[in-house]
């Protein structure tokens, strides 16, 4: 072939370089769910789907992200390196592949990695050059044991003893502080002696027994309970003006109205309101007595505000469930969930239970018919809705659409443009988040932080959402931080709107209440949404919710020593209109409390 350059003068500036598709990478995603010492295989589809070359990495996200840090860099890299160098690099495996088709890239996953993450990462080139290289596609999963995880069922939609949105809330936190927790209107502290203290109002102190050495205190919507020195349990509150006792109890696991026991000896046992999950059927207590003549061995206990769901691990290596309360809050097992499974998690709403096997299959029951969804890998609920990522980083939602069951048309084109990696929420919407990229998408309640406003979304456009953002949330509001950043929207009412004297820099936590925000921030603490709810810290001259006009609970945190810890009050109704709200700060041996049904003033523990 002979090519003829007409003019001297013409060079490439004046070429017009026709721009190639890029190769596309679908379906990333593993194999099965990462557990230790065991083998996945990262699982993906490319277009083309031949002459191509599949450049791959992974490794173990430690606290310091940096360690694991997977960038073009080291995918390019890897071409003129062998496995073992990469091994070196702190890599568990890399390489590259060229041919056709999707062949699966093993993981060896290694000992001592549970609640860890597994990163591992994919791009690819066409061989011919006729296709431009896929962007770097990677994604994070949670390693975990094989088993289900004691401290998830604490983690239930409506258990809110540290902050409302504990459905979003990370595992590990479940069980940090077992000294310090509240009701609807007071609160049960224990010191490091093992001494127990009420400090509030309600029959939950009106009516309190003696209370013993303790070893864990737990709480309910108006109630709580002592888990003894001896491993025996004391449970009071509204439900009942005489105290309930259960003996030799392994973990207690508290709902709204009611409390469940694992025993020492396998039983399961409860207390409270008899009609809220209180008791066990008679066809719960026959199922019950059947798997533990089978060897099972209960595992963990879930509820939603009037049903509880017990996991009971089979010989066989796999789960049998329980089901017992209000039916349509869940409490009776569908025949469709009676066979052995292989679980997951476990994850609920106000009235509804779902559970999500190794397979990527999420089965849902309670006030809505039972269904199924297939390809999911991770589940978040609101009120009464559920969300799942899918296996390709997709998003389905299911439940009330009024609540987040059903995503808006922006919510869409985002989910479907953007990996998504999690999800946070509000009582009625969800918040898709895509790291590594920029912006998010919201759906549900348009009046509950369903809608980000066009300023506040035109930011987040800009702004790459990063794992180092967290979530926080009241009933109809969401707070997005890092600690240089702070995206707060939703209904001003319950802390929608940022007032201007609260700092948007080094930010250590939000937390939130049904109604208000409560934020850690240069040593010291800032609150806004419902005044009446703990949104104004009383400074002597405003939103005082006693008769003293000279209390100064800013002054009293300021004097605090140390702020070792804040945290919202168990507000929880099914009710919103009976919802109150309050805050603590906890700093030396006092915690200062204020809000609405709590007692303001500073506390010595």
């Amino acid at each position: 072939m002979t090519i003829t350059i007409l003019s001297s003068s013409w060079n490439m500036a004046n070429a017009i370089v026709p721009k190639l598709p890029r190769v596309s990478i679908d379906q990333l995603h593993l194999s099965s769910p990462p557990k230790e010492n065991e083998i996945t295989n990262i699982n993906y589809k490319t277009t083309p789907d031949s002459d191509i070359k599949v450049l791959y990495s992974a490794c173990i996200l430690n606290d310091d992200s940096s360690e694991c840090e997977i960038t073009d860099d080291t995918l390019k890299s890897i071409i003129n390196n062998n496995k073992e160098e990469c091994e070196l690099d702190g890599l568990l495996t890399c390489g590259n592949i060229s041919g056709d088709g999707f062949p699966e890239i093993p993981i060896n996953v290694p000992k001592d990695t549970n609640n860890k993450y597994l990163r591992y990462c994919i791009k690819v080139t066409y061989l011919p050059g006729s296709y431009a290289p896929s962007e770097n596609e990677c994604r994070s999963e949670l390693i975990t044991n094989g088993d289900i995880d004691n401290k998830n069922a604490l983690f239930s939609y409506l258990n809110q003893t540290k902050n409302f949105s504990l459905y979003n809330a990370p595992i590990t936190d479940a069980k940090d502080d077992v000294s310090f927790v509240t009701s609807n209107s007071a609160a049960l502290s224990l010191s490091s002696e093992g001494d127990a203290s009420l400090i509030g109002y309600g029959s939950e102190v009106t009516n309190a027994p003696n209370l013993p050495k303790a070893k864990e205190v737990y709480s309910m919507l108006d109630g709580f309970a002592i888990k003894s020195e001896s491993d025996d349990a004391i449970i009071w509150g509204q439900f009942d003006t005489t105290p309930s006792y259960i003996n030799q109890v392994e973990e207690i696991f508290p709902a709204p109205y009611a409390m469940a026991a694992i025993l020492k000896d396998g039983g399961i046992n409860t207390a409270g309101d008899m009609v809220r999950g209180g008791a066990i059927s008679s066809e719960a207590q026959k199922r019950i007595d059947k798997l533990l003549s089978k060897d099972g061995l209960p595992k963990a206990i879930y509820h939603t505000a009037q049903a509880f769901l017990a996991v009971f691990d089979m010989p066989s290596g796999k789960q049998k469930l329980v089901a017992w309360g209000q039916s349509i809050y869940g409490g009776t097992l569908p025949d469709e969930m009676k066979s052995a499974l292989s679980i997951k998690d476990i994850v609920t709403s106000q009235d509804s239970f779902t559970v999500l096997d190794n397979d990527g299959n999420a089965y849902s029951w309670g006030h809505s018919p039972f269904e199924q969804h297939q390809n999911i890998q991770t589940v978040y609920a609101t009120r009464y809705a559920f969300a799942g990522i899918t296996t390709s980083g997709k998003v389905k939602a299911w439940g009330d659409s009024y609540y987040g069951g059903l995503l808006s048309s922006a919510a869409t084109d985002f989910t479907n443009t953007n990996p998504i990696t999690r999800l946070c929420a509000s009582d009625a919407s969800f918040v898709a988040i895509s790291d590594g990229n920029k912006g998010v998408a919201a759906w549900g309640n348009d009046y509950g932080a369903g809608y980000i406003p066009s300023n506040i979304q035109t930011e987040l456009d800009a702004t790459t959402i990063t794992d180092d953002f967290h979530c926080a949330s009241t009933e109809k509001a969401i707070a997005l931080y890092d600690s240089s950043h702070l995206f707060v929207w939703g209904d001003k009412k319950y802390g929608g709107t940022l007032p201007s004297n609260i700092p948007t820099f080094s930010i250590a936590n939000v937390i939130g209440n049904n109604h208000a925000f409560l934020m850690k921030a240069m040593d010291d603490v800032y609150a806004w949404g419902g005044l009446n709810q703990g949104g104004c810290i009383p400074d002597g001259h405003q939103c005082l919710s006693s008769d003293d006009s000279s209390l100064n609970l800013r002054s009293a945190i300021n004097d605090l020593s140390d702020i070792s810890q804040i945290g919202s009050f168990n507000t929880f109704s099914e009710f919103e209109e009976e919802t109150a709200g309050g805050f603590y700060v906890r700093g030396g041996n006092a915690v200062v409390m204020w809000g609405n049904s709590v007692p303001d003033g500073v506390f010595n523990e």
